[in-house]
């Protein structure tokens, strides 16, 4: 029976010293002053656990894509008699109006790898958007359709609720009676954070 009372008494002890330490000689009354409380961090797992369904869910709308995206951009062109084969770079931020049309800001390179005696590479100056509309978008029954100036509407594949946006294409043209090119591409947008 000593031992047992003993390890009460030293059990009681060892449970009332933290909160006779603390300021004033009892526990605190709440969370300290700065913190948040369970009712908001509720708040903020349930909102991000919306965001991440939505995402997972693959749904988006309209005004999900508004907004800036970062731009990669590589297109290759294939071109007999003579022999050209053209490499073109692009780094832009586009940005998606919600009025449909495309702002783009950066710089675009190409070079051309030229057949010949001697074989030539040969690199145009370097172009730079500083703002201008270059395209337009529409949503259409949960697809993504972009023209850019100059070119056809093409559909785009959309993913992570809006976030990320992935194009390629290939194509040939009889550029002259019997000589034809070829041009491929692949572009990916990454959307950027909100300002």
């Amino acid at each position: 029976m000593k031992i047992r009372a003993l390890f009460f008494a030293f059990a009681f002890l060892a449970w009332s010293f933290p909160a006779l330490a603390q300021p004033g000689g009892q526990p605190p009354a709440g969370p300290p002053a700065g913190t948040e409380t369970i009712q908001s961090l509720s708040a903020k797992l349930a909102a991000l656990t919306a965001r991440v369904e939505k995402i997972e869910s693959g749904a988006f709308t309209a005004a999900d894509l508004v907004g800036s995206y970062a731009w990669a951009y590589m297109g290759i062109e294939l071109v007999g008699s003579p022999g050209r084969i053209s490499n073109e770079n692009i780094k832009f931020v586009l940005t998606l109006r919600a009025n449909g049309d495309i702002e783009a800001q950066g710089t675009a390179d190409d070079c051309q790898l030229t057949q010949g005696l001697p074989w030539a590479v040969t690199c145009a100056p370097q172009e730079v958007a500083t703002g201008q509309v270059i395209g337009t978008w529409r949503l259409q029954n949960g697809q993504l359709f972009i023209t850019f100036e100059g070119n056809s509407e093409e559909p785009v594949a959309v993913g992570a609720g809006g976030r990320v946006i992935v194009h390629s294409g290939l194509s040939s043209t009889e550029y002259a009676p019997g000589l034809r090119n070829a041009f491929s591409n692949i572009g990916v947008l990454i959307k950027l954070p909100s300002q």
